[in-house]
């Protein structure tokens, strides 16, 4: 093996290509051009997208099967919170290291992490965020107002604008504004 591959097989790395990363993939492919979302409305969207980007590991087929579609009029945080409760004691992980989510236990007061997070997207749709990111005219102006969210910090905000960015709710340009996270060099 050259010393290239070998480094390859040691290391883990992130895709230089946000559009290819698994999660974006998955919100491009099963989420924003959904057949049943015919509108691509932000609010049968912007759900998915932030569940999906939080808790990268969440099956969301299986939250459907038992569910129905997540949509923001019809949002109830305790039948996913049994959900996952219950996968989590059979042994199944809901969560991925692909990039870590602080828990939000001293902003929602929740010791499981995932009910934190849920209480999270619940603000986030109480305070009709999909509405205001429609209005919103700059990746930057996006970019803040997730930001301003508890346990939302630099690197989180860019990747939710950038994966809400793909979709409808928001058009706009990519360029003049990044924010790429601490451990870029």
């Amino acid at each position: 093996m050259d010393q290239a591959n070998a480094v390859l097989a040691a290391y883990k790395f992130t895709n230089a290509y946000r559009a290819s990363d698994r999660v974006s993939q998955y919100l491009i492919r099963r989420v924003i051009y959904r057949d049943d979302f015919t509108e691509n409305s932000s609010r049968s969207i912007f759900p998915y997208s932030v569940v999906q980007a939080i808790q990268q590991d969440w099956d969301l087929g299986l939250l459907e099967q038992t569910l129905g579609a997540i949509t923001f009029d019809e949002y109830v945080l305790r039948p996913l919170d049994e959900i996952l409760t219950k996968a989590m004691r059979a042994g199944c992980r809901i969560y991925s290291a692909a990039y870590i989510m602080p828990p939000g236990s001293s902003a929602f007061g929740r010791t499981a992490k995932h009910q934190n997070h849920l209480l999270l997207l619940e603000r986030m749709m109480a305070d009709h965020l999909p509405e205001r990111l429609a209005q919103t005219r700059s990746m930057q102006e996006g970019f803040e107002k997730l930001r301003a969210y508890p346990t939302i910090g630099d690197f989180l905000a860019y990747q939710f604008i950038t994966d809400v960015n793909y979709s409808e709710i928001t058009k706009l340009q990519r360029d003049g504004f990044c924010c790429a996270g601490a451990w870029c060099a």
